[in-house]
């Protein structure tokens, strides 16, 4: 140990040298006992939607026997008669992993998973008859194990259907070996069911959908165990580790992804330990990057394992200890037990916000002030720097749990750590006292610099709720930073306002738009309107949430084109209130002030608030740009429009103008050049900084082109509710030209010319004119008009929560 309390006896990571518990992995079967108190899950509540999606999409191939379905059956009947004879036993075997798990249950007496089993099985059972007597007019074939020589093919296959209820909605209840081992079951009776013929890959791929979503039904009803490892599970890990404990038990506060347990050495020393369980769902891979990217700096870093996330937290300390600053002594970080991660710290001292500030003086604030001072010289961030997290031992602070900890941290990180603990020490102090020690120990520079960043959104949700008022407190820490700094505070930008007469502009702009398109095509609204009567609105519900989905790659495009972090849960809701200040609001001014405003309260410089938009918009338009080359390249586009139809190409005709109108206006005029040459040349410096970041460039790309295949998907879908199909590739040309032209004329959300567009590729690829016109028309409701709907909602709820 060194002179500043720090010692790395215990610390390691090599799994060879830590003895196990004397309890086999093996033996273990379930992860909770009985009694422990259940969760939902948000990813249960996924699978429902994901596994609904997946049934329509397949029921709809089902119908239609195509090309694709055709070449799998041929490959399959082409197999050795030995591939069938293992796949029968296979698909056999199956059934019997999925009623021994049943019997296990039993015979182990956890009822609470039999009952959740016994729902699921009936809940499928009872689907799967519904669905296989309206899409196949018969009965599903239980056991066709009995009747080989006759194999039918039923959609959804019954025995897939039924396997993967009973494996999904046990899943959480397993450790993970079993766990895995029933997916390896899943995806053995799939690929058996595809060899011996009694299912088509739509039927299989349509049963896995209804299974996933009757599980997520039942979990998210019953909810279902975390799997953190229980005290004794830990205590027998500790003493396998050679640390004997007393009065281990669970910590008073508990936190996400991990389980915190306090006890005392023999010594009387009190120990922190944090145990990562192997079995545990939050500490799936899934699940860490799922919460990093939706609360982003909100929780524990993002690692690829729990030992990794053990390690990490370890080294933070060790190098904070290493700079200066006072920090816990780590006595193990290791796995142990059943494949259980630990980190055991002593935890001298007692936290700031259990003691009465009052009666603690102002040099041991100073003091704490100091080490964060240290801590950000070595380039060191903490994550979660509150008064819980730092401690007090005879007068002396220290700077404890580093999990969310950073080396070589940004800037931003850096000042985040200052505003979180310039309110949290606010809330506990008041505010004249809390900028008073912070100066005194950091430095005028760090409340000063800080200011852009005392904004609610850059306060993490727990410290916030130590505070009354949180926008009281953050209003005056402003105020007085000023003061006791002489520092102006900057001003703040503001959401323009969405007036009424803008929202009944752009209804009008709709009305004469689509007025003017039918009177140019020659379009029957008689005829239209009969197709749309006639088609299956079914399809359009699925089309409708399915086009609902571009919301998210165009949060984690937005989140790629700055360089920090922001969460994922308030830019989607960004993204949903830009489609109603987008159509409310004439111009792009209204979405591009709101951007800024939203990235300027998580610190976002001013330059690069304004360009993000810009950069991601380039970055769209050069994925369009791509997607058009290779499509022309790769794909055989007869694109047969008659050249004799003068009104369809009119419309074309018009759009190049204008762009073409435009480009020169901007090249002749000095004012407005002057206003757009900047724009332009911003962008091209923030791309070429994103440019030195490839794993950006990647998400800012791969965010744009998901976009483009979600609304081509959605297009496709609607398609589909007219009973036309088109290959999937051909749509996304269709939606890709139709945005790309769209974007560049200078209308509010493309109204009408996105139609006219979208009607003219549908044609072209062989779509009657009237069902092209309708299919445009019912994309557009469902992708563009319906949004705003939800946007304003959104809009509000971004404005309760200070984000706009």
């Amino acid at each position: 140990m060194d002179e500043r309390g720090v010692s790395n006896r215990g610390l390691t990571s090599d799994r060879s040298r830590v003895p196990r518990s004397t309890e086999s992995v093996g033996s273990r079967f379930f992860v909770s006992s009985v009694g422990e108190p259940r969760v939902r899950r948000p990813v249960d509540a996924f699978a429902v939607a994901v596994g609904a999606a997946v049934v329509v999409i397949a029921a709809g191939r089902a119908i239609r026997f195509d090309q694709f379905e055709a070449e799998i059956v041929d490959v399959a009947a082409a197999l050795p008669l030995w591939t069938s004879q293992v796949a029968w036993a296979a698909y056999t075997l199956a059934a019997l992993y999925a009623f021994g798990l049943l019997v296990v249950v039993l015979i182990k007496r956890r009822f609470d998973i039999a009952l959740d089993l016994l729902v699921a099985t009936v809940g499928v059972v009872a689907l799967e008859i519904l669905l296989v007597r309206v899409v196949e007019d018969a009965w599903p074939r239980l056991v066709p194990e009995f009747d080989r020589a006759v194999v039918v093919a039923q959609f959804p296959v019954f025995r897939v259907a039924v396997v993967a209820v009973v494996i999904a909605v046990a899943a959480p209840y397993l450790v993970r070996p079993w766990r895995r081992l029933g997916w390896v079951v899943l995806a053995a009776v799939v690929f058996s069911g595809l060899i011996i013929g009694v299912g088509l890959p739509s039927h299989v791929v349509g049963a896995v959908g209804v299974g996933l979503s009757v599980a997520g039904a039942v979990l998210v009803a019953f909810g279902s165990p975390r799997g953190y490892p229980d005290v004794a599970a830990v205590d027998s890990a500790l003493r396998s580790l050679g640390i004997s404990v007393t009065d281990l038990r669970l910590a008073p506060e508990q936190s996400w992804g991990v389980r915190l347990l306090v006890a005392e050495r023999l010594d009387g020393t009190p120990l922190a330990v944090k145990a990562y369980g192997r079995d545990a769902a939050d500490s799936q891979l899934a699940a860490k990057a799922w919460r990093y990217l939706w609360y982003r700096d909100t929780g524990a870093s993002l690692s690829l394992s729990r030992i990794g996330g053990v390690e990490h937290e370890a080294l933070v300390t060790l190098m904070a200890g290493r700079a200066g600053a006072t920090t816990p002594s780590i006595l193990a970080a290791a796995v142990a037990g059943q494949d259980d991660a630990l980190l055991v710290v002593d935890q001298r001292g007692v936290s700031l916000a259990s003691l009465d500030l009052a009666a603690v003086s102002d040099s041991v604030l100073v003091d704490a002030w100091r080490d964060v001072r240290l801590l950000h010289d070595a380039s060191i961030s903490h994550g979660r720097l509150t008064t819980e997290n730092v401690r007090v031992e005879d007068g002396d602070p220290i700077i404890a749990n580093f999990e969310a900890g950073s080396l070589a941290a940004p800037p931003s990180r850096m000042a985040k750590d200052v505003v979180e603990f310039l309110f949290s020490l606010a809330t506990l102090v008041g505010v004249e006292r809390a900028v008073r020690v912070a100066i005194d120990g950091y430095g005028l520079d760090g409340p000063v610099e800080v200011l852009p960043y005392l904004q609610l959104p850059a306060i993490s949700v727990t410290t916030r709720k130590q505070a009354d008022d949180p926008k009281m407190i953050l209003s005056t820490l402003r105020q007085e930073i000023t003061v006791q700094t002489g520092v102006e505070i900057p001003e703040p930008a503001e959401v323009r306002r969405v007036q009424v007469r803008n929202v009944l502009m752009a209804a009008l702009t709709l009305l004469a738009g689509y007025a003017v398109i039918a009177a140019l095509a020659g379009i029957d609204w008689a005829a239209v309107w009969h197709e749309v009567q006639a088609a299956s609105w079914a399809w359009f519900v699925v089309a409708f949430g399915v086009g609902q989905l571009r919301l998210i790659p165009e949060a984690t495009g937005m989140m790629a084109a700055v360089s920090l972090p922001i969460p994922m849960r308030p830019t989607v809701a960004v993204q949903a209130a830009g489609k109603f200040i987008g159509l409310a609001v004439p111009g792009i001014a209204g979405q591009v002030t709101m951007n800024a405003v939203y990235l300027r309260r998580f610190g976002v410089g001013p330059t690069e608030a304004v360009t993000q938009g810009t950069l991601d918009a380039v970055s769209g338009f050069m994925v369009e740009l791509v997607i058009l080359a290779l499509a022309f390249l790769v794909m055989d586009l007869s694109l047969d429009v008659d050249t004799a139809d003068g009104n369809l190409l009119l419309i074309v005709g018009v759009v190049v103008a204008v762009v073409l109108l435009g480009i020169l206006v901007v090249l002749a005029v000095k004012s407005i050049r002057d206003r757009v040459v900047p724009v332009v040349r911003d962008a091209a410096k923030a791309f070429a900084l994103v440019f030195r970041e490839p794993s950006r460039v990647i998400a800012l790309l791969g965010s744009n082109l998901a976009s483009r295949l979600i609304l081509a998907m959605a297009l496709w879908l609607t398609l589909r509710g007219f009973d036309v199909s088109i290959g999937l590739g051909s749509v996304l040309v269709v939606t890709v030209g139709a945005n790309l032209l769209a974007g560049m004329v200078p209308v509010p959300g493309g109204v009408g010319i996105a139609e006219a567009v979208i009607s003219i590729g549908l044609v072209a690829f062989g779509v009657p004119e009237t069902i092209a016109f309708a299919a445009a028309v019912v994309y557009r409701v469902l992708t563009f008009y319906i949004p705003p709907i939800y946007g304003w909602f959104a809009l509000k709820w971004l404005k309760g929560n200070s984000y706009a």
